[in-house]
């Protein structure tokens, strides 16, 4: 995902006294529930992009694609306080 808007410089951050816990816990769960990554770039000037990786399942690796959906769709329920779609929040 990328925008055009006002970006900002990436490696200060982590230096200017507020707090990003957004792309901060983006990144974890996307390594906590798919063992995927999340990397960010942008410039002052020349908007953002924001880029999710998701490792591809391999056969009988022992999860299923509809159990990790599920999994997502409950943490996602969780976090905003709304019931996962066909079941309950876990």
């Amino acid at each position: 995902m990328e925008d055009d808007g006002v970006g900002f410089d990436t490696a200060r951050m982590a230096d200017d006294g507020r707090l990003h816990v957004g792309i901060a816990n983006v990144r974890a769960r996307m390594g906590m529930l798919v063992g995927g990554t999340l990397s960010v770039e942008s410039a002052p000037g020349a908007g953002t992009r924001a880029t999710l990786r998701v490792p591809k399942a391999e056969e009988g690796c022992g999860g299923s694609e509809s159990s990790a959906r599920g999994t997502v769709s409950a943490e996602a329920a969780r976090l905003t306080g709304r019931r996962a779609k066909g079941g309950r929040v876990r």
